[in-house]
């Protein structure tokens, strides 16, 4: 049965690749591919701050409205379309010169991304289990702290804010958020 699925996933492969130029499958397809990994997985988020589920676990305590998760899923949309399939579309013929080729299936990046843009820090976050990664709670700060020239590195690169001691400002903001915790559990 398995090989059966193999097969049939190779004449997928095959019917786009028949179809569709290399150009078309790296720049458009995986854009199109990346949008709907990115938006459907980021969909439980999403829903979790419009229901109130697991507020415990919500990074930024302040709610936001239905109106203003719309406005920033509407910016969030006009900028991937604007700013990053343009970025793909004319660095095509430069990764194309170094030899690059694109390969399928989505990288695993982009559930990365969706993890750390969740806004959400879970006790089953992966950032719990492995030491290198920050996670979303690590992004949230990357984030308020983008344009200060604080140099934090987000959620995948931490070990070089500790080498470059850029993570000293989120510890200390964790230990008061802790302490400031411990104090309301009194």
């Amino acid at each position: 049965m398995s090989d059966l699925r193999w097969g049939q996933n190779v004449c997928r492969m095959q019917v786009l690749i028949a179809n569709f130029t290399e150009f078309q499958l790296a720049t458009v397809f995986t854009f199109l591919l990346h949008e709907t990994v990115f938006f459907l997985s980021g969909l439980p988020s999403l829903l979790f701050e419009r229901f109130g589920l697991f507020a415990k676990y919500k990074i930024q305590k302040k709610s936001n409205t239905s109106a203003y998760q719309n406005r920033c899923v509407l910016r969030l949309i006009l900028y991937h379309v604007c700013v990053n399939l343009p970025v793909m579309i004319f660095s095509y013929p430069a990764f194309k010169f170094m030899g690059l080729r694109s390969s399928l299936p989505l990288p695993r990046w982009v559930l990365e991304t969706v993890e750390a843009h969740s806004g959400y820090h879970f006790p089953w976050s992966p950032s719990n289990f492995l030491p290198l990664y920050g996670g979303s709670d690590f992004h949230d700060y990357h984030h308020r702290v983008l344009y200060t020239k604080s140099g934090n590195y987000a959620s995948t690169f931490v070990y070089m804010d500790w080498l470059f001691g850029t993570d000293k400002d989120y510890r200390k903001v964790k230990a008061i958020e802790e302490k400031e915790e411990g104090k309301k559990n009194m």
